[in-house]
């Protein structure tokens, strides 16, 4: 018996790699087109020749230049107020918004209504800029161009879009953007669905947006060894030499199914199980889990009451690197063994790996599948040894997707830092049967068991109290240090000392919090963060960009006695930078098993995450 009500997807819209509605991307997948091409120095601020010269003795910083880029978006409106000076990003969901409401038929105000979007919490390109503005004001007035100045919203690139589309929709309900790394979209939908189970909102639009500044991106993934030094993505090809990164914005708008029935929706499929798990501790954070995977896998399955063999298609995480792909392979065998085999594809062969979007890209094209009944054709020439040693295949060309009863699809997403999702969808095929069974409400009273507090100079709860008690002023104070206890400590220090100081941050405070809380059930323990883009980020590019923003030779000077400022980036900062890494360090020190992420709602961001905790200890 299914535990999972299920929800009704209504509205679909997207901006992606060579597609900008849901029509276009089908094309695209259906004529096995790539929209994979070379990167821009306009995008990236610096020439991109000199970094990636590969000549002996050379360091090669970049392994390739190429991605999946949104090309030729032109889009206007007045209900953002100067939506030009914004990064793109902003534009595109808005955008996506109005096109997944108008196909629900819900392009007006819709009051009781939620956005919730995965956003890869980076600095955007905007927001790039607007920093690098502010750290080249302290260099000499000889040495810095004029620029026109970045308008300051772009500070905000994390939790600030969504809230700036919800108000413009005339949203009343929840808004907030999540970090879950790969994994997003599908967390985004999860969490849309819970809204709609326990009543909270009627509409929900949910998916996921990335953006990020591409130089960055590109530099990370080289120096995780993930980048492909071919500059082509080929997920499941036994040539397979690395992902290929790409961008873009994917939403859906779901709806109870009984609502969508009473409304007259055109039901475009209906979800009917997610689950959703963390590798908790494991090989690294770079290191995919076929444990954590098959977790996700058998929770969707258990709660929507069918089986792997419903199953008749899977598209994949399979981004094209040779070590992941092969574990999604075993994870895969594992879940389907003895059991009828699925078609496996993925979209990223097409548009690139367009991290926190790719969840939502996925349902798009697997609505598009069962709209047009067409088992939709991947990008892979040849395929590695062990798709077919483990009896699955991966199709090449489009087919009619004949079947007597309910066409059924799954997507699977599992992303850096252990964050795995799993996702249930099949077609509607306008029988009465899937309905509503009321909203849940928690009947026990949550309680806080343990806390711990970094605030200025107060290094745990205790001067916390004493401040409080005795400070007869507010002063403002930075956190000069943070001391780290060595037991769960799990991490080399080394690899400490390259993470922002907000993971470091949060590290402490929960070993303080958690020090009261013996003997947590590993595999049913959260953790919900709220948090906000940091700048710093930002520094590994200006690394890169400072000789050429500067004017003259007298900048040679200022360089190097500010490149310490911006360190070399190994793979260990890039894991210190990422935005979901936060919470999974926790997963990963705990061997915490159960869902995680970070969320943004800016100065909302902490609240919610309290608000999302509190809701999941509520529903059991």
């Amino acid at each position: 018996m299914s535990e999972f009500e299920p929800i009704a997807v209504v509205g679909r819209g997207c901006v992606l790699p060579g597609a900008q509605s849901p029509r276009e991307l089908f094309d695209l997948v259906l004529n096995g087109r790539v929209a994979i091409a070379p990167s821009r120095e306009e995008r990236w601020g610096v020439g991109i020749a000199a970094l990636l010269d590969a000549r002996p003795g050379a360091r090669t910083l970049v392994a390739s230049a190429t991605g999946g880029y949104v090309t030729q978006f032109a889009f206007h409106s007045d209900r953002i107020e100067r939506l030009d000076a914004l990064d793109p990003s902003v534009a595109w969901l808005l955008y996506c918004a109005e096109q997944a409401l108008a196909e629900a038929g819900s392009a007006h105000a819709q009051k009781n209504a939620s956005l919730i979007v995965g956003n890869l919490s980076y600095p955007t390109e905007f927001m790039t800029r607007f920093v690098e503005a502010h750290w080249l004001a302290h260099a000499p007035k000889s040495l810095r161009r004029g620029e026109d100045p970045v308008d300051p919203r772009n500070r905000f690139c994390s939790g600030l879009p969504v809230h700036l589309v919800a108000a413009a929709l005339g949203f009343t309900g929840r808004a907030y953007a999540l970090d879950a790394a790969c994994a997003s979209s599908l967390y985004a939908v999860k969490l849309a669905c819970d809204e709609l189970h326990d009543g909270a909102a009627d509409l929900v639009l949910a998916g996921g947006l990335s953006r990020a500044d591409d130089l960055f991106l590109h530099l990370g993934f080289t120096a995780l060894q993930a980048l492909s030094p071919t500059g082509r993505s080929r997920p499941f090809h036994r040539e397979a030499d690395g992902l290929v990164p790409g961008e873009g914005c994917a939403l859906v708008v779901l709806k109870r199914v009984s609502d969508a029935q009473r409304d007259g929706n055109r039901i475009l499929g209906v979800i009917r199980g997610i689950g959703v798990s963390n590798d908790g501790r494991s090989n690294g954070f770079l290191a995919p889990a076929q444990s954590g995977q098959v977790s996700a896998m058998a929770a969707a399955y258990a709660r929507s009451g069918l089986t792997p063999g419903d199953i008749d298609y899977v598209e994949c995480h399979a981004t094209g690197t040779a070590r992941g792909d092969v574990i999604e392979i075993e994870s895969l065998a594992q879940m389907w063994s003895g059991v009828r085999k699925p078609a496996l594809g993925s979209l990223k062969g097409n548009i690139g790996h367009t991290i926190t979007a790719s969840g939502g890209a996925s349902l798009i094209k697997m609505l598009g599948a069962f709209e047009n009944r067409v088992v939709p054709p991947n990008i892979c020439e040849a395929a590695a040894s062990q798709v077919s040693e483990h009896g699955f295949q991966i199709i090449t060309q489009p087919r009619p997707w004949d079947k007597n009863g309910v066409r059924r699809a799954a997507i699977s997403n599992f992303g850096f830092g252990g964050n795995n999702a799993h996702l249930i969808i099949e077609e509607w095929n306008g029988a009465g049967r899937l309905s509503s069974r009321g909203v849940r409400r928690s009947v026990e009273p949550i309680i806080v068991a343990g806390m711990g507090i970094i605030a200025g100079r107060s290094r745990d709860a205790r001067e916390f109290a004493q401040h409080l008690l005795t400070a007869r002023t507010v002063v403002p104070e930075a956190v000069e240090e943070i001391c780290l206890s060595l037991e769960h400590c799990a991490f080399p220090p080394n690899d400490l000392k390259a993470a922002l100081a907000q993971q470091n941050a949060l590290f402490a405070v929960a070993q303080e919090a958690l020090a009261g809380v013996p003997n947590l059930p590993a595999a049913r323990t959260g953790v919900y963060v709220g948090m906000g883009c940091d700048t710093l980020v930002a520094r590994h590019g200006m690394r890169m960009k400072m000789p050429e923003r500067l004017d003259s030779d007298a900048a040679a000077a200022w360089v190097s006695d500010n490149r310490d400022a911006a360190p070399a980036l190994t793979a260990a900062g890039v894991i210190g930078t990422m935005p979901n890494i936060p919470a999974n360090r926790l997963h990963a020190a705990f061997d915490f098993k159960g869902p995680g992420f970070t969320l943004s709602s800016e100065e909302l961001s902490g609240l919610e995450a309290l608000r999302i905790a509190a809701r999941a200890l509520g529903a059991g």
